[in-house]
């Protein structure tokens, strides 16, 4: 796929991401419904009409590029260790951290969670100087970390957060609208495994890049979600227990 398709495609995600229609979107920018359609279908913008789209949306078309550029890759990220570091020995360093990239401006974080003007300001010096962030005039902030940043093996994240993460996201009887939960049980050959373990990997794949597309919609329009997955051999206690 070609860059310009595939910066179209991403176009169409985030303006479903928004919610956004097509006749909304020509109300919008002053153009027919049949317009805006045939404009998608032959891929023909100005850079002046892709910067009203975009602006229809509240984002730039620099924003629109690094979505581009981020969905589709499933390059796994890691924090340095010292990052590592500083995020595990401060919770609230860590909770703003984590809000900022997923989405949250600092104003909505003030305005949603219970962190003084002050307290945000200093985090987000700290978080400038460890180059997890880029912090701008106006509290403007771009994240350097990509959403699928994996924590280190062993590392001071895994040490300080894994156990707490794992318990509390399990403590659910996972039986609302939005909730999954399914263990299946049985016995695979070595080529069912691969199979479907490249099945998971595209699961994955797929999550993290409506992570990114979803990115720039409002706050208010998403959801905080966490997916799980996870398969290994194994013999649960009770019968293990009556192995000979």
């Amino acid at each position: 796929m070609s860059q310009s398709a595939h910066l179209l495609l991403t176009l169409k995600r985030c303006l479903k991401a928004h919610g956004i229609t097509y006749a909304q979107l020509a109300d919008a920018i002053g153009l027919s419904e049949a317009g805006v359609k045939k404009a998608f279908v032959d891929g023909n913008f100005t850079l002046k009409r892709l910067e009203e789209i975009c602006g229809v949306m509240e984002m730039s078309i620099q924003e629109l590029v690094r979505i581009s550029g981020a969905v589709g890759d499933t390059t796994t990220q890691h924090l340095t260790l010292e990052q590592e570091e500083l995020l595990a020995a401060d919770d609230a360093a860590f909770a703003i951290f984590y809000l900022l990239i997923s989405g949250l401006t600092p104003a909505k974080i003030a305005k949603l969670y219970a962190f003084d003007g002050p307290e945000i300001d200093r985090q987000l010096l700290t978080l400038d100087k460890a180059r997890l962030i880029e912090l701008h005039a106006a509290r403007r902030v771009r994240c350097k970390i990509p959403l699928n940043f994996e924590w280190l093996e062993g590392g001071p994240l895994k040490k300080r957060y894994d156990a707490d993460v794992k318990r509390e996201f399990l403590a659910s009887s996972f039986d609302g609208p939005d909730e999954r939960l399914q263990l299946v049980a049985g016995r695979l050959t070595e080529a069912s495994l691969r199979v479907m373990t490249k099945k998971l990997e595209k699961l994955f794949a797929e999550f993290k890049e409506l992570l990114e597309l979803d990115r720039s919609a409002a706050h208010e329009q998403t959801k905080g979600i966490w997916l799980l997955g996870a398969m290994r051999p194994w013999v649960f206690s009770t019968v293990r227990n009556y192995r000979k």
